[in-house]
């Protein structure tokens, strides 16, 4: 049980450090350790700690088109963002030309980012209402964006994973296992295995060390049963929905 790629990680386009290391080493990294893909995809700008400045997104996707002009074998570099769900008609924090630069597109909630129903979200609240809004604002999210993975979700706000599994499986829209945000319970599981979603398992690295270190949710996969061919960077190549059916 091996992971290919890992489509989530953070350089030093995030702000204040909070990426210890720049994309030429996150992929360097990756390479070393086998991989044949890596997505960076550092913070959205809604994030008042350490989102990505917009002048710095054309930046990034600069020195990712470099870094694959240059390399000579098979491993792939792509752009992305973790970009924040901000309004509760699904709204995230990125423009469409924005998104039109990206290889890549990542969206979960985040404490600190900037968002104009703050009513809306509330952390860990078990309120059935709020869970409800919560997961209409992510179905729209879904529905309105080409969003190729939720992260970590269930994270900092509670979610209906079942209804919003079936949103994700009839978008192509992944949810994601992460080994530093896993917030799953067996139930959680179980209700999304009754449905077609798929899983991806990504590190969310902030350094080089961190690249492909994903041993806790391997652990989780056999705890909880979740069938390999439902993870679709597991002994296999994921291909981010931009890069579908161009030869």
């Amino acid at each position: 049980m091996k992971i290919t790629g890992d489509y989530h990680s953070h350089s030093k386009f995030s702000k204040f450090n909070h990426g210890k290391n720049t994309i030429c080493e996150m992929a360097q990294a990756a390479k070393n350790k086998g991989l044949k893909a890596l997505a960076v995809t550092d913070h959205g700008p809604n994030h008042i700690l350490y989102g990505i400045l917009r002048k710095n997104i054309e930046k990034a996707r600069n020195e990712v088109d470099e870094f694959n002009k240059n390399n000579e074998d098979d491993f792939k570099l792509y752009f992305g963002v973790e970009a924040n769900i901000i309004g509760k008609n699904g709204k995230i924090d990125l423009t469409e030309k924005e998104i039109e630069k990206l290889d890549i597109l990542i969206v979960g909630f985040h404490r600190f980012a900037l968002t104009n129903f703050t009513s809306l979200f509330r952390l860990n609240s078990n309120n059935k209402k709020l869970i409800k809004k919560q997961t209409d604002a992510y179905i729209k999210m879904v529905e309105k964006y080409p969003v190729d993975i939720i992260s970590h979700p269930n994270e900092y706000i509670k979610l209906d994973l079942k209804r919003l599994a079936k949103v994700c499986a009839k978008h192509d829209t992944l949810i994601e296992l992460n080994p530093k945000h896993f917030k799953f319970t067996q139930k959680d599981i179980a209700d999304m295995l009754k449905t077609d979603v798929q899983f991806i398992i990504n590190s969310d690295a902030h350094s080089v060390e961190r690249v492909g270190d994903v041993d806790y949710c391997y652990e989780m996969v056999k705890k909880f049963g979740i069938p390999k061919y439902k993870i679709v960077n597991l002994d296999k190549t994921y291909i981010p929905k931009k890069f579908r059916n161009k030869g």
